[in-house]
């Protein structure tokens, strides 16, 4: 985890930082025992002058190309899934929601709210998706390249469900255009100008959207049928 921070934030943290980085993240592990860690594995904050930020990145990502470009969009249910994260605040403080989405019907199969933007967080809502579908076919999960889509602990999961990995290239924001575009109406239907006076009614909002977006919402381009409903018309 010590050696994706700092490939991550490219290079220039040193202990403190990377200490204070696995702090957010859940990690309880004390000060000095980083910088142990560090000087053990000969990891040390390289100055700005000579770093060189994409062969690092190449280093953590260029496993995970984007796998959904020039394919055929999918269809049936649970060929592709497509996940990110966004955030939120409620009284000063940050929500981190992550969500899965399955891009044949723009349906969310699985969710996450938590306070730290982590592995945990998208593991959990991987989890939940895979408790309410069940794979019949090979799946493909893509994401952006958040460092914690790369942790070691979500490509176990997915390795353990039988499901590949696929990224957004660097910069490339319409490589994932549907948990984009959700996130777009959260923020303008339920968050923007909307102050919550405490996490539990924050997180009700936001479960209420997803439930409108599955059942209610009529997308153009499912012919004006909600998700639920294009599944159950398309079913096969």
């Amino acid at each position: 985890m010590i050696e994706q921070i700092l490939v991550y934030y490219r290079g220039i943290y040193g202990s403190p930082r990377v200490h204070a980085e696995l702090r957010d993240q859940g990690i309880r592990c004390g000060r000095r025992r980083v910088a142990r860690l560090m000087r053990e594995l000969g990891l040390v904050a390289r100055s700005k002058w000579v770093y060189r930020p994409n062969q690092s990145r190449r280093d953590l990502y260029g496993l995970y190309p984007n796998l959904l470009l020039n394919q055929p969009y999918p269809t049936v249910t649970n060929q592709h899934w497509v996940s990110d994260t966004t955030c939120f605040k409620v009284r000063g403080k940050w929500l981190h929601l992550a969500v899965v989405l399955d891009r044949y019907s723009r349906q969310v199969v699985g969710w996450a709210i938590g306070e730290s933007r982590d592995s945990e967080l998208v593991c959990a809502a991987l989890r939940m998706s895979l408790s309410r579908r069940r794979l019949e076919r090979p799946l493909v999960l893509h994401s952006d390249q958040g460092i914690e889509y790369a942790s070691s602990n979500f490509k176990t999961l997915l390795k353990e469900s039988g499901i590949t990995q696929s990224m957004s290239r660097t910069g490339n924001p319409y490589d994932n255009a549907h948990v984009e575009s959700f996130f777009k109406s959260l923020k303008a239907e339920v968050i923007q100008g909307r102050r919550f006076s405490y996490k539990a009614e924050a997180v009700a909002y936001v479960i209420d959207h997803i439930n409108f977006n599955n059942y209610e919402r009529k997308h153009s381009s499912l012919g004006y049928m909600s998700p639920i409903e294009y599944e159950q018309a398309t079913r096969r």
